[in-house]
């Protein structure tokens, strides 16, 4: 009958940083903060003994190196705003814009309250989280004191966590950003070097067929007259000139030292 009195309340928020860090209208009025323990940890209400706070750490350090989540715990025996107030004031504090959860336990009503910022939701669906955040409860619901059912909440949230990260990364396998800009680049830089190679040897050859298919146009000269008003006739030579492929004279159509007469019409 006590475990049935927890209660639990899961608040999720996924506004931007510009609106997380603007102050609520009712959080005005409100005490401030104490800044983020180094453990991650607050104890005001004294219910966490070394043992249970040096696991906790543990859950909360591995959480923290390994998959870039900051997971921060509050107890509190009594409070001057309502635990969800309090739990979305520390998450904006001690958060920021970082993959955070904060959990939030009030002895009084043995009340488990959980906030998490929007740049969760990039690696676990919200549906997920709430999931989680139901089974935790459960799991601290199998315990009578304070401190057991906190430890359980965050065993319990933190391996799903954990067991939800650890499998989209296999299932990311190697396409990570990283390793695609990678390939990206490769591809890129095989391109362009195929794209220079092809180019430069197209160049080549047809360099090479250029020689091979030189034209060589005939020469053609056509001296003067030479008695044509009696009859004669006019001298013509053809020859090719010097070879472009070769640079060597190419046989004449007729010699240099032949001519070709070409007569006139005979005067009457």
């Amino acid at each position: 009958m006590f475990r049935s009195l927890i209660p639990i309340l899961i608040i999720l928020t996924a506004h931007g940083m510009a609106h997380a860090q603007a102050p609520a209208p009712e959080d005005r009025d409100l005490p401030a903060l104490p800044p983020a323990p180094p453990d991650q940890i607050l104890d005001e209400a004294g219910l966490l003994d070394p043992s249970t706070r040096a696991a906790l750490r543990e859950h909360v350090q591995k959480l923290s190196q390994q998959f870039d989540v900051k997971l921060f715990i509050a107890a509190y025996t009594l409070l001057p705003e309502k635990d969800h107030v309090r739990a979305r004031r520390l998450r904006m504090l001690w958060g920021g814009d970082s993959r955070s959860v904060v959990i939030v336990y009030r002895r009084g009503s043995q009340q488990l309250t959980f906030s998490a910022n929007g740049h969760i939701d990039t690696f676990i669906p919200t549906r997920e989280l709430l999931l989680m955040y139901k089974d935790a409860v459960t799991a601290a619901r199998t315990f009578e004191t304070p401190r057991e059912r906190i430890l359980a909440a965050v065993e319990t949230l933190s391996a799903a966590i954990i067991r939800d990260l650890t499998v989209r990364d296999a299932k990311r396998g190697f396409f990570t950003a990283e390793i695609f800009t990678l390939i990206a680049a490769i591809c890129i830089t095989i391109l362009v070097i195929g794209g220079a190679s092809f180019l430069l040897v197209r160049r080549l050859q047809l360099r090479a067929h250029k020689r091979e298919i030189g034209c060589v146009f005939p020469e053609v000269t056509v001296g003067r007259r030479l008695g044509a008003p009696f009859g004669g006739g006019t001298v013509a030579g053809m020859h090719f000139a010097k070879s472009v492929q070769t640079g060597q004279s190419s046989d004449s159509l007729y010699p240099s030292s032949q001519t070709r007469t070409v007569p006139t019409a005979d005067r009457a």
